[in-house]
C-alpha cells in the first residue's frame, strides 16, 4: 500500500520541487520551513513545499494530495476497526473468566476493554464504584459521573477532544478522547460491550440481592464459591425466628431479620461477602476459621443482650433475645452448604452454639449417601419387604391381629426404617418403597387370616391413584377390606390438605377399610382428627408409653386419652410396650390393645408361617 513517505519521494525531482513534505497541522511556523511555501490540505495535515512550481500545477498536486490523505485515512482507520473487531473476538473468551466478587474482577475487566487502551483514555464503574480509570482526571470524572444521573448516555466536547458516556442499570462506561472526536464505531462497540457484560453480570446473579436484608442472595453464593479460594463459610442461624413470625407476625418477623441484617453489617464493615440463604439463615465469608468464631461470639453476645424492635400494631418497642447457631464449613461447595441446612432441621447437635460441619455434619452426609445408595439398590430389586408384628388385645384372649413394618433386606443384612426412611423421602422415593410395601403386605396377609395394619403417609393418601390402588390390590390379593387397617401417621401436618385427606379416608371407610391413628400424642392435630374424621383405633405414641411407670404426668396424660376414647368408642392400642412393668401398668389403664418388643418382635412372613403351621406361599 502507497504510504505518505512515498509521495514525498515520488514528488522531488519533479515539477521543479526542491523538496517537498507532508506534515501534521501545527509545523507550518517551524523554523526550517522558511522558504516553504505552505498550503493547508486538511484539518490534520499541511503540504510545506519549496521549489519554482506553476500555480495550476500546485492547486492540482495539493487536490490529489487531500483525495489521497482523506482515502488513506479511511483505509487505515478501517484497518484498525478490523484490528479492534479481531481483538474483540479473541477477547470475547474473557467473558467466561468474569467472576464478579473475587479478587479477579479488575484483571477480567482490564482485559475486556484492553481493545481501547491504545486509542482512548477510560474508566468503568460499577455500583458508583470506579474499578477502572485509565487516565480521566478524577475530578473531571466525577463530573461526568453527575451527568450520567441525569441522563443515560451522553456525548460532548472538552478541551480539544470528545467525552462518550454511558450507564446501563448499575454499570457505567466512559470514553475520552482528548485528541479528536470518537467515531461512532466505538460508540456502538462500547455500548454492545456494555449491553454484554450486564447479561453476564444478570446470567452470574451478581445482581441477585435479597430486598429484604440487601445481602447477596443464595443463587449469587452459589456462583461465587465455584471460584473462592482460601475462604471459610460461617452460617448463621436465628433458632427461634419461627417462634418470633408465630407469635408476632410476619411483618414485625421481617423487622427482626432488617435489624439482625444492620448489627451483622455494622460488625463486618470492610467484608462484603454477606448472603441470606434461607428465611433465617445467613452465610458470611472469611479469610481465617478465628476469625469467623470471634465474630460469632460478639455477634452472640449481642443478641443475648436483646435488639430493640419497633412493633407498627402495638406502636411500641419489643425487646427480643435471639438465639443464634453457627456452622463453619471450611470447604465451600454447594452439597455442603444446602447439607448443612437440611441438618440443622433435622438435628440439635446437643444445642451447641457452633457446629463444625466437616467434623459433625459430613459424618451424618456421608452415613446419608450411604443409606441413599441401600434405598436405591432395595427399589431396583423390590427387596422391601413387609416385617410383621403382632397387636394383642387385652379384653380377648387369643385374640391379635398385625402391623406391617417396613424393612429392606440386602443380602443377610436387615435395615429398619430409621436407617433410610428420612433419606428417602428426602430425595423424593419414599412414594417407591411405600407401593412396593403395600404390594407385598396386602399379598402375605391374605395367608395370615388375621387382620393386617399397613402404615401410611400423609403424602400415601393424597396420591391421586392411591384409592383405586389399594382396592386393585386387595381384589387381586383376594382379601376384604375389612381385614385391613390403615394406620395415618401423624408425622406430617396435614395443613391446607385436611379437607382433601378427610374425603379420602371417608371414601375408604365406606369400602370397609378400618382407620387408625399412629403415633396419637406426638402429631399435630389429634384433636381434629377425632372429631372430623371416622376413627376406629388409636395408637398412643410411644414416648408417652416408655415412661408411664416412672413418669406420673405421662401415665395421666395417657390415662386421659383412653378415657375420651371410650366416650368416642375408638380402641386403642398402646405401642413400645417392652417390659413386664409397662404392660402390667397399660393392663391397669384398660387399654385396648399392647404393641412392643415385650409381646412380639417383628417377623418376616416365612417365619411366621413356620411357628403357625400356615402352607408357604412360594
Amino acid at each position: 500500500m502507497l504510504k505518505i513517505n512515498d509521495l514525498e519521494k515520488i514528488f522531488i525531482g519533479r515539477f521543479n520541487i526542491e523538496d517537498f513534505k507532508i506534515l501534521p497541522k501545527g509545523n507550518e511556523y517551524s523554523k526550517e520551513l522558511k522558504g516553504y511555501k505552505k498550503i493547508v490540505l486538511n484539518k490534520n495535515y499541511i503540504l510545506a513545499i519549496k521549489g519554482n512550481i506553476d500555480l495550476d500545477k500546485l492547486i492540482k498536486i495539493r487536490d490529489f494530495l487531500a483525495e489521497f490523505i482523506e482515502k488513506d485515512s479511511l483505509i487505515n482507520f478501517l484497518v484498525r476497526k478490523v484490528e479492534v473487531l479481531e481483538r474483540e473476538f479473541i477477547n470475547l473468551s474473557t467473558i467466561n473468566q468474569f467472576i464478579v466478587s473475587t479478587d479477579l474482577e479488575r484483571d477480567v475487566l482490564e482485559k475486556f476493554f484492553s481493545t481501547l487502551e491504545n486509542e482512548f483514555y477510560y474508566a468503568f464503574i460499577k455500583n458508583d464504584e470506579v474499578l477502572i480509570n485509565k487516565g480521566i482526571n478524577p475530578t473531571f470524572l466525577k463530573i461526568i459521573e453527575g451527568k450520567l444521573k441525569k441522563a443515560d448516555k451522553i456525548s460532548f466536547k472538552y478541551l480539544n477532544g470528545e467525552v462518550f458516556a454511558i450507564k446501563n442499570n448499575f454499570i457505567a462506561f466512559i470514553l475520552y478522547s482528548p485528541k479528536g472526536y470518537i467515531d461512532s464505531f466505538y460508540k456502538e462497540l462500547i455500548e454492545v460491550k456494555l449491553f454484554l457484560l450486564m447479561n453476564v453480570l444478570i446470567y452470574l446473579g451478581e445482581y441477585s440481592i435479597d430486598e429484604l436484608t440487601g445481602f447477596y442472595s443464595r443463587k449469587k453464593l452459589f456462583m461465587d464459591i465455584k471460584h473462592l479460594k482460601n475462604k471459610v463459610g460461617l452460617m448463621i442461624n436465628i433458632r427461634n425466628f419461627n417462634y418470633i413470625n408465630n407469635v408476632f407476625g410476619i411483618d414485625f418477623g421481617d423487622k427482626v431479620l432488617k435489624e439482625f441484617a444492620n448489627i451483622m453489617e455494622e460488625l463486618l464493615k470492610k467484608n462484603k461477602g454477606i448472603y441470606r440463604i434461607t428465611g433465617d439463615k445467613f452465610l458470611i465469608l472469611f479469610n481465617k476459621v478465628d476469625e469467623s468464631k470471634k465474630f460469632f461470639n460478639i455477634l452472640d453476645r449481642i443478641m443475648q443482650s436483646g435488639i430493640n424492635v419497633f412493633h407498627d400494631s402495638t406502636q411500641e418497642f419489643i425487646t427480643l433475645k435471639l438465639s443464634i447457631q453457627g456452622v463453619l464449613i471450611k470447604k465451600l461447595t454447594q452439597q455442603y452448604i444446602e447439607s448443612a441446612i437440611v441438618y440443622l432441621k433435622r438435628h440439635r447437635f446437643n444445642n451447641k452454639t457452633i457446629i463444625d460441619f466437616e467434623e459433625e455434619i459430613l459424618p451424618l452426609l456421608t452415613k446419608d449417601l450411604e443409606s441413599l445408595k441401600i434405598v436405591q439398590k432395595a427399589i431396583a430389586g423390590e427387596r422391601i419387604f413387609p416385617a410383621f408384628q403382632k397387636i394383642l388385645s387385652l379384653k380377648e384372649d387369643n385374640d391379635y391381629y398385625y402391623e406391617a413394618l417396613m424393612r429392606i433386606k440386602l443380602g443377610n443384612t436387615i435395615f429398619s426404617p430409621g436407617q433410610f426412611l428420612d433419606i428417602a423421602k428426602e430425595k423424593g422415593l419414599y412414594p417407591k418403597l411405600s407401593n412396593i410395601l403395600l404390594r407385598r403386605a396386602l399379598n402375605y396377609a391374605s395367608y395370615l387370616k388375621k387382620k393386617v395394619s399397613i402404615n401410611l403417609e400423609i403424602s400415601d393418601i393424597l396420591r391421586k391413584d392411591f384409592i383405586n390402588k389399594i382396592i386393585r390390590l386387595t381384589n387381586t390379593s383376594n382379601i376384604p377390606p375389612e381385614n385391613i387397617v390403615l394406620e395415618i401417621t401423624e408425622r406430617e401436618y396435614m395443613g391446607n390438605y385436611f379437607e382433601d385427606v378427610k374425603k379420602s379416608i371417608y371414601k375408604l371407610k365406606s369400602i370397609g377399610f378400618s382407620i387408625a391413628i399412629d403415633d396419637f400424642g406426638s402429631g399435630y392435630s389429634n384433636f381434629q382428627y377425632l372429631t372430623e374424621i371416622p376413627i376406629d383405633i388409636i395408637k398412643i405414641d410411644g414416648s408417652l408409653i416408655r415412661n408411664i411407670t416412672s413418669n406420673e404426668k405421662q401415665k395421666y396424660i395417657v390415662s386421659s386419652i383412653v378415657s375420651m376414647a371410650k366416650l368416642l368408642d375408638i380402641k386403642t392400642v398402646a405401642e413400645f410396650v417392652s417390659s413386664e412393668e409397662i404392660f402390667e401398668e397399660v393392663v391397669k389403664l384398660d387399654i385396648d390393645y399392647a404393641q412392643g418388643f415385650y409381646i412380639d418382635k417383628p417377623k418376616f412372613i416365612e417365619e411366621i408361617l413356620e411357628e403357625e403351621k400356615i402352607p408357604e406361599i412360594y
